[in-house]
């Protein structure tokens, strides 16, 4: 219940900063392309291997170098969280998990550009693996923003 409110908090933000969420948006879909473009027409075989590698790669890290930009918005949100878990209204955890269902990557575009295989298991690899690679990017930041204290209290 904590968790769907603070997701549709988190999606109330979103909508309220446009501007930073179109910008990037456009910056991710601009890069999806290029990188997409750069790799069209890898071929099938042992020849298109490191290609097919790069653009893995490239995938993950363009979701990971995306996911770092949230760190102002992280500093400017601590305040609201704490404010929270002192009231006793949502827990800090739940904040974290609406942030996680919130931003959801975008670079599905890379994959077909690329021409990746095409069945669902090897796309929903290929998805997963970006889901949780935009999610594991920015722990890092988040835990000097924000470090637990009494976690299991």
């Amino acid at each position: 219940m904590q968790v769907k409110a603070c997701t549709v908090r988190a999606y109330h933000r979103i909508r309220g900063d446009r501007t930073a969420i179109f910008t990037m948006m456009l910056a991710n879909l601009v890069l999806a392309l290029i990188i997409g473009s750069i790799f069209y027409g890898n071929p099938n075989a042992t020849a298109g291997f490191a290609g097919k590698g790069s653009v893995l790669f490239m995938a993950i890290l363009l979701n990971a170098l995306t996911a770092i930009t949230e760190i102002n918005a992280l500093y400017a949100q601590r305040a609201m969280v704490e404010k929270h878990a002192s009231f006793a209204f949502y827990h800090p955890a739940c904040e974290a998990a609406a942030g996680i269902v919130a931003d959801i990557p975008i670079n599905i575009l890379v994959y077909f550009l690329a021409g990746l295989r095409r069945g669902p298991g090897q796309f929903f690899l290929y998805f997963i693996v970006s889901y949780l690679s935009t999610f594991q990017a920015p722990l890092d930041p988040k835990s000097l923003v924000d470090p637990p204290t009494d976690t299991f209290t």
